[in-house]
Parts: C-alpha cells; structure tokens; sequence
C-alpha cells in the first residue's frame, strides 16, 4: 500500500514551491537595486541634457554654414534638391605629357 499523504501538507508544499519560481523569475526580471536605479535615470537625464544642448532653434544655423542651395521659404511639403553641385572638369597639368 502506499504511503499516507496530508493533503494540506501537499497543496501548500506545491504554494510554496511555486510561489518560490515566481519570486525567482521576478528577482531576475524586476531586481534591481536603487543605486542601479538612480544610476541609469541620472545616465538617461545627462543623454537627454546632451541632446537638448545641440539642439538649433528655428532663426540659427549651423556652425558649419548649413545648405546653401535650400532657402529658409522653400515649401516644405516638396523635397530638396538633393542632387550634388557642379563642379567643373579637372585641369590637365603641363608636366603630364601623353607624348611622352
């Protein structure tokens, strides 16, 4: 014959067992510490300040001059012109003599 089991005993051993996974799987997914915490707020503020600080406003340009060939009143539902500028044809220089 087999062996006499508590029921009570059974159903909370498997509450505890499972109640343990569930605390595992959390501590892996949600532990964190708070200086951990702290640390990736203050990281993603000083990203933030970073990124606000080189913003341009409307009326500034850029340092290095901006595109030129795209005027501030440009409609801006049509694209700019992306194309490169022209440029002329290299010069041949005297020392480089085909004949030679």
């Amino acid at each position: 014959m087999g062996e006499i089991v508590n029921l009570n005993r059974a159903r909370k051993a498997k509450a505890r067992a499972a109640a343990k996974t569930t605390a595992e799987e959390n501590r892996i997914r949600f532990g964190r510490t708070k200086a951990e915490k702290d640390g990736l707020r203050r990281e993603a503020e000083r990203a933030d300040r970073a990124i606000e600080g080189h913003r341009l406003e409307a009326e500034q340009k850029p340092a290095w001059g901006g595109r030129a060939d795209v005027e501030a009143t440009a409609d801006p539902s049509s694209p700019p012109d992306m194309s490169p500028p022209e440029t002329p044809p290299p010069e041949t220089s005297p020392s480089r003599d085909p004949d030679r």
